[in-house]
């Protein structure tokens, strides 16, 4: 309702506040935390909506260099639903909003929905995403199978 809105607006102000105070964020932008074999689509429009703000009240108030960089990062776990499963964590070029990038676009819905597909995708390329579990499960064991005998599959390549 209302009371979740106000909310969500205070909670916008602080993290751009934060921003252009030259702060790091991390942010989910699926928007939920959920134990699925892929990422939840599409995406919230958040991270785009914040960044993109952050850029318009700097450039507003005299800052036209201000940019905020948005780097996606995949996260991996070997047994998500073990506690201290192993993780990889894969980092994305970043993607640098500044006020080039907004006036590519015909509006701030527009430059939203294009960075939040950005991000979408570069996530998707760093992330295990399947239908459903067994298709995850086929996937270990056959790269189990087609491992060397004597050799320990990485991190990486497990996952």
């Amino acid at each position: 309702g209302d009371q979740a809105k106000d909310r969500n607006l205070e909670v916008f102000r602080t993290v751009i506040e934060v921003l252009r105070a030259g702060g790091c964020l991390g942010f989910a932008p699926e928007g939920v935390s959920r134990f699925l074999p892929y990422m939840e689509q599409p995406f919230k429009t958040g991270v785009a909506r914040i960044a993109l703000e952050a850029v318009r009240q700097s450039t507003e108030a005299g800052d036209a260099d201000f940019k905020v960089n948005v780097v996606p990062v995949g996260l991996a776990f070997t047994h998500r639903e073990k506690f201290r499963s192993d993780l990889c964590m894969s980092y994305c070029k970043p993607i640098v909003v500044d006020a080039a990038y907004a006036a590519r676009f015909g509006d701030s819905f527009e430059a939203a929905k294009a960075l939040t597909c950005r991000l979408s995708a570069d996530l998707e390329a760093v992330t295990i995403n399947a239908p459903d579990w067994g298709v995850i499960r086929c996937g270990i064991t056959a790269a189990r199978l087609h491992q060397a005998a004597d050799s320990q599959l990485t991190l990486k390549q497990y996952l």
